[in-house]
């Protein structure tokens, strides 16, 4: 007799279970729903885009991990939060671009146009130029009119981009930025195709990559991949695949 009623509150424990775990999901459903009506979360690619915003300031790993937040902020104060960290980002960026322009000699807004004007005027003056050959230069007491110049000019090569105002600029070394000047490759690409590049070598034994599985990646020309793979291999990002 005892056992049964043993039995009968056990199966009446049981049975109470089953609504107590069907009312915790509908409150945590309930919860989950506040949450995503507080912070606008209902279209997939507008929360995308505005995470994107955030990138270069705030950077996108610190971004998805500060929306684990919006549990317990409200909408307005997380996005209070959010709009103040991306600031700071940007007031950082404006501090390191001024320091490099001090480090130049420029200590006002007017030297700052004027550097800018004669930076542009300098990279076309290059761009324009007409090149020369060996046998075009003066050599031997004669003089340059006296020396037919090369019918067929070899292609020129572009100047340097001026990526210091392009975003993601700040998160480069020095070294990334001189590379990305001369590959006329922007900040926020050189950035992508360095996280995938490293990305795959870690697949591999050894963290090691081929070329030619560089360019698979990377759909830019053959020869600023070659230049990119071999910066990134001697700055001991991956090492090479045999």
């Amino acid at each position: 007799m005892a056992s049964q009623t043993v039995d009968l509150v056990d199966e009446d424990a049981a049975d109470l279970q089953f609504p107590k775990a069907y009312n915790e999901r509908l409150k945590e459903r309930k919860r989950r729903k506040q949450i995503i009506r507080q912070h606008g979360l209902l279209l997939l690619q507008k929360t995308i885009g505005w995470l994107q915003r955030f990138e270069n300031t705030i950077g996108r790993e610190i971004a998805e991990k500060i929306t684990g937040l919006m549990r317990i902020l409200s909408g307005k104060r997380f996005d209070f939060l959010m709009e103040s960290l991306h600031v700071m980002g940007e007031t950082r960026a404006k501090i390191k671009q001024l320091k490099e322009l001090r480090a130049k000699g420029i200590t006002n807004h007017r030297a700052h146009r004027i550097f800018c004007y004669l930076s542009e005027f300098r990279n076309q003056a290059k761009k324009d130029m007409p090149s020369l050959s060996a046998a075009s230069l003066p050599w031997g007491g004669n003089s340059i009119a006296s020396v037919p110049l090369q019918t067929s000019a070899p292609r020129k090569k572009p100047p340097p981009l001026d990526i210091m105002t392009l975003p993601g600029y700040e998160k480069l070394t020095p070294s990334e930025r001189e590379l990305c000047s001369n590959l006329r490759l922007a900040p926020l690409s050189f950035l992508d195709f360095r996280d995938i590049l490293v990305t795959e070598s870690r697949r591999h034994p050894g963290s090691s990559l081929k070329l030619a599985q560089a360019r698979v990646l990377i759909k830019i020309d053959v020869n600023k991949t070659r230049k990119l793979y071999d910066f990134l291999l001697n700055e001991g990002y991956f090492t090479q695949g045999s």
